[in-house]
Formats: C-alpha cells, sequence, structure tokens
C-alpha cells in the first residue's frame, strides 16, 4: 500500500513538472528572442550616429528599425518584452517625425504611443515619453486651458511615483511647468527632486544645466578612490564633518595663487574642514606632488575621466571649484561662484565646532555606551573593575566629548578598542562579556568616523555578526545592528528607509527599548530621511525622555538648533535667515515644564527652581566662568590676525537680561544666574564686576551635574543658555549655546527673543485678568512690561493701549 502511494506521488510529481515545463516553454516561446532586441538596439545606435555623418543613411536605419521593430510586435502580441522594442520604435518615429513632419509620421508615432501606454510600471521608463506625448495630444485637441494642463501634469507625475521613472517624470514636468504659470507645482516638482533626488548625479547635472535654479542643495555622493587605493564611500565615510571637495587642474592660469588662498583661509577654521583634491589632469600621482609644493596635506583622490566624470558634470562645471560639503553631506551651488575664488572657505558657512563635534558622537552612537554603563554584568567578568573602568572612560561623557578634537577623540576610542580586544583575548568564554563587545564595535565605529578609515568600520562588522552570534541579553543586540545597519547604509541603495524599519523589528518592533529608538533615529539621519528620524524622535520622547541615561540624547531630539539645520546645507547669511526661527515668535513652541533643579546659594543653602521663583517671570542663564582662577576674560571670537572680532557672548546676553529685568515697569522678573561652579568667590567676583543685579547661585558639581546633559547646556563658557519661564514654571522660549553662524544680526536674534516672549508671556498674563474680571491687576500688567520709549519691533504698543482701555472700561474709570 505504501509502495503503491509512493507510486501515485512520484508520477503526481512528474506530471507537475512536466506541466510547468511546458508552461515556461510556453513563456519562452512567448517571447521576443533577446538577440533580436539587441538588433534593433545596434540598428537604433547607428541611426543616431549616422545622422552627424549623412542624413540618409540615418533615415534608412530609423525606417528599418521602425519596421523591424513593429513586425516583432505583431509576431509577439503578447510578449511581456514587446515594451522595450515600442519604446526603441517610438525613439526612431519621434526622429523621423522631427526629419519630416507629415501628418502620416504624426500618426504612425501616436498609434505606437498607444501600444506602449499600456505597459506595466516594470517598463515605466519606457513608456513615459509616450505618455506625454499622448496627454499633449489629447490637451491640444481640446484646447486646454493652464489650468487643465497643470492639473493633467501633477496626475501623470503621480503616476510615476515609485517607478524607475519618476526621477525623469519630475524633470520633464520641471520644464513642463514653467510654461504653465503655476508656481505651487513647480514648487511641489523641485521639493519632490530636492528630497528624493538630491544624491542623484544625473538629476544634478540635469538640473543645473536646464532648469533656472539660482541655488540647488545637493548631496556629495559617491564612491571614489584615494591616490593609494584605498575606497571612500561619500557622504557615509565623512558623515559628522564638513569637507571641501577641489576641482583643480595644474594648467590652469592662477591654479598657485588659488591654492595658496585656499589654504590661508583655512587657518581660519583649524582642524575642522578636511580637502578632497580631485585633479582633473588625469596625472600620474593625482596632483599629490603639487600639493605638497605649497605644503598642502590634502586627501588626493582619483578622478577618472577628468572634466568628462560624472563627478566634475555633477558638482564642478567649470574649475577651480571648491565645493563646500557639510556634516551631512549636503552642499549648495550658487551661480555667483566665480571659479577661480576660495568662495567656499566662508566664515559663516562653517559650522560652530561644537555643533559638529557633537553631530559626530551621536552619529557614531556614542549614547548606546553611555547608556549601558550602569548594566555591566561585572560579577561575571574574570577581570579586575578597573579594566571595565578604564574602557567607560574612554567613552568622555557629555559636554566634555564635545570639547575633544579631532585627534584627542580618535586617541580615545583607538585605546577603548584596545583594552577591549585584551579583555576578549584573555576570556575562553566570550559569552559573558557582551558590553565589552558592544564597547569595542563603538569603538571602531569612531575610529572609523573619526580617521576616515573604512578598514575599522569592516573590523567593527565583524565583531557585530560575532556578537550575534553568541547569547545576549534583551536589549544587549542593539549595538551590533547598529553597526550593520550603518554598514549596510553606507552601500547605499534604492530604499534606504527599509533598513532602518528593519533594524526596529530585529530589536522588538513595536517593543524595542529605548536603546533601539534612540539608534534608530541616528540611522534615519544616515538614511537621510527626515521623515523617518521625526517619526522615531517623537516615539522616544513620548516613551523615554525622562530617562536619566538618556539625557544628553533627549537634550538632542529637542534642541531647535538640530532641528532647523538637520540635513540642510550651510547656506550664507544672504541666502538663509534663521531669525526669525531662533526668535520663535509665531512659531509653535513646546510648552513642557522645567524639571526641578536644586542650586547651591553662595552662602551654601538650598535654591530650587521653578519652586523658589515667586511667581513671577524667571531668566535662568547657565553660565561656565572663565578658567584660570579670579577672571572675567570669557571666550571671545578673534579673527586671522589674534584681533578680538567680536564680544563675549557671555557678557552681551548676560547684561541684556540685567537691562530687560531691572526696566520691567512691575519687577516681575527674576533673574537667575546659575554658574557652573561651586567657587563662591569667583561667582561673586563676576557678578560684582559685571554690576549684573542678578541672584547668583551654583550648579553642584559643575559640568558633571546631571542637569547639564539634561538641559543639553554644551557651551555655557562662549553663550549662555538661556531659560524664560513663565509664572507656573513653563518654559516660554529657551535659546541654546550652539551658534547659527550663517545668522546675520546673530546674537541680537537670542537678544530679541528674551524681549519678545517677555512681551508676549505678559500679554497672555493680561487676558487673563481680563477674563476673570480683575480690571485693576490687568491695568497694571498691561501698563508695562517695559518703558513705552523702547523700539517696537512686534507693535505691542496698540495691543496694550487697546487691552488697558478695556481695564479701564470695565473698572468704570472713563477718564
Amino acid at each position: 500500500m505504501i509502495s503503491n502511494q509512493s507510486s501515485v506521488i512520484r508520477l503526481a510529481c512528474m506530471v507537475c513538472v512536466a506541466v510547468c515545463l511546458n508552461v515556461y516553454a510556453a513563456d519562452d516561446a512567448a517571447l521576443i528572442p533577446e538577440s533580436r532586441i539587441r538588433e534593433l538596439e545596434e540598428q537604433f545606435r547607428d541611426g543616431v550616429s549616422g545622422g552627424a555623418r549623412s542624413g540618409v543613411a540615418s533615415r534608412r536605419a530609423f525606417k528599418n528599425t521602425i519596421r523591424k521593430g513593429l513586425s516583432l510586435v505583431e509576431k509577439y502580441p503578447e510578449a511581456p518584452n514587446r515594451f522595450p522594442v515600442l519604446g526603441l520604435v517610438v525613439q526612431c518615429q519621434k526622429r523621423m517625425f522631427a526629419i519630416d513632419a507629415t501628418d502620416r509620421n504624426r500618426e504612425a508615432l501616436f498609434e505606437t504611443c498607444e501600444q506602449l501606454i499600456e505597459a506595466p510600471d516594470k517598463y515605466a521608463e519606457e513608456r513615459l515619453e509616450a505618455d506625454l506625448l499622448l496627454s499633449d495630444r489629447d490637451l491640444s485637441a481640446k484646447d486646454a486651458t493652464l489650468a487643465e494642463r497643470s492639473e493633467a501634469l501633477a496626475e501623470l507625475i503621480g503616476r510615476y511615483v515609485g517607478t524607475k521613472a519618476e526621477a525623469r517624470s519630475l524633470l520633464m514636468g520641471a520644464l513642463i511647468v514653467q510654461k504653465l504659470d503655476n508656481r505651487e507645482l513647480e514648487s511641489e516638482i523641485l521639493y519632490a527632486l530636492d528630497e528624493k533626488y538630491s544624491d542623484d548625479h544625473e538629476v544634478i547635472e540635469f538640473r543645473r544645466k536646464f532648469l533656472k535654479i539660482s541655488r540647488l542643495d545637493l548631496v556629495f555622493s559617491g564612491s571614489h578612490r584615494r591616490v593609494d587605493g584605498s575606497e571612500l564611500i561619500f557622504p557615509a565615510d565623512t558623515a559628522g564633518h564638513m569637507s571641501i571637495m577641489l576641482f583643480w587642474s595644474k594648467n590652469k592660469p592662477g591654479i598657485d595663487k588659488y591654492l595658496e588662498a585656499t589654504k590661508a583661509a583655512l587657518t581660519n577654521a583649524p582642524g575642522q574642514i578636511d580637502v578632497f583634491s580631485f585633479n582633473v589632469d588625469g596625472l600620474p600621482d593625482g596632483g599629490e606632488s603639487v600639493l605638497k609644493k605649497h605644503g598642502l596635506d590634502w586627501t588626493v583622490m582619483r578622478l577618472p575621466g577628468g572634466r568628462e566624470s560624472q563627478a566634475y558634470r555633477s558638482y564642478a562645471q567649470g574649475d577651480p571649484m571648491a565645493v563646500l560639503v557639510n556634516e551631512y553631506g549636503t552642499a549648495v551651488t550658487r551661480p555667483e561662484i566665480v571659479h577661480g575664488r576660495s568662495s567656499a572657505v566662508d566664515a559663516t558657512r562653517i559650522s560652530d565646532d561644537r555643533y559638529m563635534v557633537q553631530l559626530q558622537s551621536l552619529l557614531i552612537g556614542d549614547f548606546l555606551v553611555w547608556a549601558e554603563k550602569g548594566k555591566r554584568p561585572g560579577s561575571n567578568l574574570q577581570q579586575p573593575a578597573s579594566k571595565l573602568d578604564t574602557i567607560n572612560e574612554c567613552f568622555v561623557a557629555p559636554p566634555f566629548r564635545y570639547r575633544l578634537t579631532g585627534e584627542e577623540a580618535l586617541e580615545t576610542y583607538a585605546r577603548a578598542s584596545r583594552i577591549c580586544e585584551d579583555l576578549l583575548a584573555e576570556e575562553e568564554d566570550s559569552s559573558p562579556l557582551w558590553q565589552v563587545r558592544n564597547a569595542r564595535i563603538i569603538a571602531l565605529i569612531g575610529m572609523w568616523n573619526q580617521g576616515r578609515d573604512p578598514k575599522a568600520l569592516e573590523r567593527a562588522v565583524t565583531d557585530a555578526k560575532k556578537a550575534l552570534g553568541t547569547g545576549l541579553p534583551e536589549g544587549g543586540d542593539v549595538i551590533p545592528r547598529f553597526c550593520l545597519a550603518k554598514a549596510s547604509l553606507r552601500e547605499g541603495g534604492d530604499d534606504l528607509e527599509t533598513i532602518v524599519r528593519g533594524f526596529i523589528e530585529e530589536c522588538g518592533g513595536k517593543d524595542a527599548p529605548a536603546s533601539a529608538l534612540a539608534a534608530a533615529s541616528i540611522l534615519s539621519i544616515d538614511a537621510r530621511s527626515r521623515p523617518l528620524h521625526e517619526e522615531y524622535r517623537a516615539a522616544f520622547l513620548e516613551k523615554h525622555s525622562d530617562d536619566p541615561e538618556f539625557y544628553a540624547f533627549s537634550s538632542f531630539l529637542r534642541d531647535r538648533h538640530h532641528q532647523y539645520r538637520l540635513l540642510k546645507a550651510n547656506h550664507t547669511l544672504r541666502e538663509r535667515r534663521a531669525r526669525g526661527y531662533i526668535v520663535g515668535h509665531g512659531y509653535p513652541w513646546p510648552t513642557n515644564s522645567l524639571p526641578d533643579l536644586e542650586f547651591k546659594n553662595l552662602d551654601g543653602s538650598k535654591f530650587t527652581m521653578p519652586k523658589d521663583t515667586n511667581g513671577k517671570l524667571t531668566y535662568l542663564m547657565f553660565v561656565e566662568p572663565p578658567t584660570g582662577g579670579r577672571t572675567n576674560n570669557w571666550y571671545l571670537e578673534r579673527d586671522s590676525r589674534g584681533n578680538i572680532r567680536r564680544a563675549s557672548g557671555v557678557i552681551s546676553v548676560m547684561g541684556y537680561a540685567n537691562q530687560l529685568s531691572t526696566t520691567h515697569i512691575n519687577n516681575d522678573i527674576n533673574f537667575v544666574a546659575a554658574f557652573l561652579t561651586e567657587d563662591a568667590e569667583h561667582v561673586e567676583y563676576l557678578v560684582q564686576t559685571n554690576g549684573w543685579k542678578c541672584r547668583p547661585v551654583m550648579v553642584p558639581g559643575g559640568l558633571k551635574n546631571p542637569m547639564v546633559r539634561q538641559l543639553g547646556i554644551l557651551s555655557a563658557d562662549r553663550f549662555p543658555n538661556v531659560f524664560l519661564l513663565r509664572r507656573d514654571g513653563t518654559v516660554a522660549w529657551h535659546g541654546s549655546g550652539l551658534r547659527y553662524k550663517n545668522e546675520f544680526g546673530y546674537p541680537f536674534a537670542v537678544l530679541l527673543a528674551m524681549k519678545v516672549h517677555v512681551e508676549v508671556c505678559e500679554m497672555e498674563h493680561g487676558y487673563k485678568a481680563l477674563k476673570r474680571g480683575d480690571y485693576k491687576e490687568a491695568v497694571r500688567i498691561f501698563s508695562g512690561p517695559f518703558p513705552a520709549g523702547e523700539p517696537q519691533r512686534y507693535a505691542w504698543r496698540p495691543v496694550r493701549y487697546h487691552a488697558k482701555a478695556l481695564a479701564h472700561a470695565g473698572m468704570k474709570d472713563w477718564d
């Protein structure tokens, strides 16, 4: 019986195989032979090239291609691969119509387009042009208006979203829409190109050549080899760092002066900008010997093809050309750039150094190690605790991490890697050492980032795969998977978001730990997706914003400076003004409460905020005293000659807070200066020397206090972190210590915000008094907040007068 059943099963399988073979044979028979398609393609190329030699030969080649192509489609009417053939026929018919614009040629072209329009999305590239031709025919036939043509164009572009022809449809749409007088649709098309194709070389080249765009934000991307043969992939291998991509020729007149000028300009930003040299002459050494004559140690890259290379055609289009690329790999092209000038090295376009280092630390994933410091399974390790403490010390905590130079940071990562490697080698059973291995993975990622060394990433990937093969506790797999995801994102691809979402699913999906959500928000930056970053940012803040292990990371997510600059190019002060964003007037502002903070008065007693503010508005200023004993010499910005170019931000902001708090008509502003020190004598000296009428308090432990990480206090030695608190303790406005260097008038925008938001708060407070019928209090409030003679930038005076009149009317005080 069993034998009979086996025979039946074998027979059934043979039948199924035979049927399948017949099906596949039928499908194969239905396909147009690839050799015939290649033959048509060769004929078409002959026709295109023949046009330059003989118009007769060209027409003959196009006619033969059309005849043979249509014959093949007629012979194989259901062949799935007939659409590329129809696409070739359409290209030939277009050229024939251009040569001989007869009705017959026009109708033949439209007839082929009607067949091609049925192609599935797999053949969207072949279908697109036919779609455009038929759309134009139909719109012209009914004498469509510009509005109707705009609507049809938007619908057509929508049909190609997500297909291989999407970029081309947008580019063709961008050309067409210029004739339709539809600014809104044009903006939508350009926005889509900016969001999806800012790193596409062919799209960049096309936009710069054919679209009338005054400035274009783009991503410097691609794989290039250094002169030593090693490969760099941009922007992944330079993430978090500013770079100049310099295209130049030794034969260009004035090139020596240009190189010297660029060298001189870079002295204003020592250690902040890497220069990658792309010589266009095809020199064996890539121009390295020329650079050495000028004392330049720039990274020398190969540029196969020189001026004909895609990189040159996309990013330079003339030389010498210096393209400034920021921490996100983003650059901006400007038509006013004159080739031959070092216009890329513009001080207003160079990022704040601490902003840059903070971003590097986040992209490396330092925060993942900081979060694990308190979780290490020390009792399971057969190693002295001092070695583990040494590993932790290598991962410097904020804000100290953000003050390390690149060389210092690289050394700390290298030291951490060596210590971890020694510990792992000493243990026969590596399974309890998961945190040591995780620390080494992050250290290697740090060495990759700080040294632009892809081989360090390769070692990190090897360690990550090995770690995932051991027993890991819940959440212990986040760092290895973070590493593997970064490596995958570095390689690029069509759908980087899928890599990030895959990372979250592997880490637990909806139940993913805080570390995974934090890592996903950083990976979203690597994937260049603002929407995805916002998604994971919101998820993290909703669940874990008050987790002390992630204080430094949460403060980064809340920092409006980072939100403003995320994935954007560094524009000059004429190109993008951040003043309105800094001031925040008319922008949505979070109404989070200030956490309970405990300070020390100069006499050693406690001072708690916001509890001890006595129901008044409060300026809370975090300030780091200058080092070097009793001194008032705060950080001063100097020019290349060492001369003071800008007075200390601390002095200007603290002085303005002093002025506003003392001139408030109702004396309703507290001025609390929180000094990041426990040296009471130094604080008292600073307050008296500068004449500040503030309440001086001290932050216990100074920069090591957790509130520093919680509130994101990064550069209080250069610029105060300013908090304006409402009477109920909520934050009305917050100014980060990070500088918007390209903003005209900064720090004036901060000073303006300090006043504007007091006026906003007082208006809100006064209207509450009106609403509850406390007219006397309303009159008192609307009499201020500041003397009437001061400048009125936001026209508060008429509103206050109107509200004050309502209050007097409420009291029947008609005089």
